[in-house]
């Protein structure tokens, strides 16, 4: 049954492409900018004759459909506000100001209904289909999804770039097998609390100069 449920898994992965690539990018509010990247040579071959062209020319005409194609690869293009369902976004101020993201959930639902959303309006495909979010914390379903990977031969990188700058990539199968949520920080000196304190000695001291540095002067008896 295992095994089943295997090829089940395999065969509908070549909709998704042996190759992708998603990156986000968080800002300083914990708002995203995601982009996901999806080879698709081996999806065409199940398209009608001319499927390439029609896709590539709906992403031209249609900017709302946010995708472009360079030679096989679609990138498709998802805004995502920093109150979602995806990921968790704090900040936690002192002398220093450390910024954490904790993602539990990779917006794959978002993407498949943007791809159904793009092959329905260029006329290839009926654009069916739906998907849910790739939970990061689902042990039993990851384990299963990891092995269907790696069976296929499907790679899947994640970029991720925080508010600072501070970016690293992951190799997504690899975290499905250990199924636990991605967690990045990143820690900033607090300028404004420096400024602050900076102006507070700056005052201090102005006010020593101004008052502390006048001597009384003692008159004389006669």
């Amino acid at each position: 049954m295992k095994k089943i449920l295997l090829l089940l898994l395999v065969f509908a992965l070549v909709f998704a492409g042996p190759t992708q690539t998603y990156v986000q990018k968080v800002d300083a509010s914990g708002a995203s900018s995601f982009e996901e990247r999806r080879e698709m040579a081996t999806f065409l071959q199940l398209l009608p004759p001319g499927a390439l062209k029609k896709i590539i020319d709906t992403c031209i005409v249609d900017s709302s459909l946010a995708c472009s194609v360079n030679g096989t690869v679609i990138t498709m293009g998802l805004q995502i506000p920093s109150d979602n369902s995806y990921y968790t976004f704090t900040k936690e101020y002192g002398f220093f100001t450390t910024t954490t993201l904790t993602i539990n959930r990779v917006p794959t639902d978002r993407f498949d209904a943007s791809i159904n959303r793009i092959l329905s309006k260029a006329g290839v495909s009926s654009g069916e289909g739906s998907a849910t979010a790739l939970d990061l914390n689902d042990k039993k379903g990851n384990s299963v999804k990891a092995a269907a990977f790696k069976e296929a031969g499907i790679t899947i990188n994640y970029s991720i770039t925080m508010p600072g700058g501070t970016a690293q990539s992951f190799d997504l199968v690899a975290l499905l097998e250990d199924s636990k949520p991605i967690v990045l920080a990143e820690s900033e000196l607090n300028y404004w609390l420096l400024s602050l304190i900076i102006g507070v000695i700056v005052l201090a001291a102005f006010a020593y100069s101004f008052f502390g540095g006048k001597k009384v002067k003692k008159t004389k008896k006669r």
